[in-house]
């Protein structure tokens, strides 16, 4: 990714092509890595709202929140991918909606669910989301829960289970990224 709605790529020789354009919308610049190859297609976040992006190779397709089904106001955080499906984070913005909430969503490469796990349990009603990285089969997530922040993981036999809390610190605020390699 070039930059705000540009993303470039690069041929066998090692050449940077043309900036394509999406769509529709604003992509967003992907510094914190939330970017997951899934089924052929490289998915983005948009910039600070609900829309994703899918880039085959030659098109950088907008896919709103008409598709992804998240609420009006939502804000998607993060994406990434385990057995087989896409999964997405994303939070209902208090302040425009009235209420708050976190949910996991799930694309099969079919259909949208896009609250597949509902995370208010675990962040307390009111705790907004940074990341998401698979890693071991689970799922992990970084969560500001308002006093406190921390990681959430996953269970590894139902992600609709309950996810623990692992790092919990009012010092967890510069966990900005986790890097799997």
């Amino acid at each position: 990714f070039g930059g705000l709605n540009l993303i470039r790529v690069r041929d066998a020789s090692g050449a940077w092509g043309a900036a394509i354009a999406p769509s529709g919308g604003t992509i967003g610049t992907s510094v914190n890595g939330n970017a997951a190859q899934y089924k052929g297609n490289l998915y983005s976040l948009g910039q600070g709202n609900s829309d994703l992006y899918a880039f085959d190779g030659a098109a950088l397709t907008q896919i709103t929140r008409a598709t992804n089904l998240v609420d009006l106001n939502a804000i998607i955080t993060g994406i990434d991918v385990l057995d087989g499906n896409l999964y997405y984070l994303w939070n209902r913005n208090f302040g425009l909606t009235g209420s708050s909430g976190t949910y996991l969503g799930k694309f099969d490469g079919t259909t949208w669910t896009p609250k597949y796990k509902t995370l208010l349990a675990e962040t307390a009603s009111n705790g907004n989301t940074y990341w998401l990285r698979a890693y071991r089969g689970a799922l992990f997530a970084m969560v500001d829960l308002l006093a406190m922040n921390g990681v959430l993981k996953s269970p590894t036999d139902s992600l609709t289970g309950t996810w623990a809390l692992l790092a919990n610190s009012a010092d967890a605020t510069g966990l900005q990224q986790a890097v799997i390699f």
